[in-house]
């Protein structure tokens, strides 16, 4: 169990956001494509940064790409934001398909069933 701080210690505990977890979003989001280390510039794990940064990018209108490599025993993560329309003219324009003419299938016509009248007698 934690030890409780006495109010002298407990003054002295900053709980202001830390610079560790302030990352520069906006720089960033211009559209370049960036190297980052993990335990250099970034210092969670890199799901949940992958989290953030596909957060931090939706709120922006833009789309995140990742991509992880190890190198030298150092994990490394590129990413990239892109502006969502931007993608679209990358892959081309859309084909258009024309929609499936739906044939009625023709029916048989109905057998005609001859019927014989019954004489009825009284």
């Amino acid at each position: 169990m934690g030890r409780k701080l006495s109010s002298s210690e407990a003054s002295k505990v900053d709980f202001a956001r830390s610079k560790r977890g302030s990352y520069n979003w906006a720089e960033w989001m211009d559209g370049e494509t960036y190297e980052l280390v993990q335990g250099v510039d970034f210092h969670c794990s890199i799901p949940t940064f992958r989290v953030q940064w596909s957060k931090n990018c939706g709120q922006q209108g833009m789309s995140g790409n990742t991509k992880i490599e190890e190198k030298g025993g150092k994990v490394t993560l590129y990413i990239r934001a892109v502006q969502r329309d931007s993608n679209a003219a990358k892959r081309g324009p859309k084909k258009k398909v024309a929609p499936k003419k739906v044939e009625a299938k023709a029916t048989k016509p109905a057998k005609k069933v001859a019927r014989k009248a019954k004489a009825v007698t009284v």
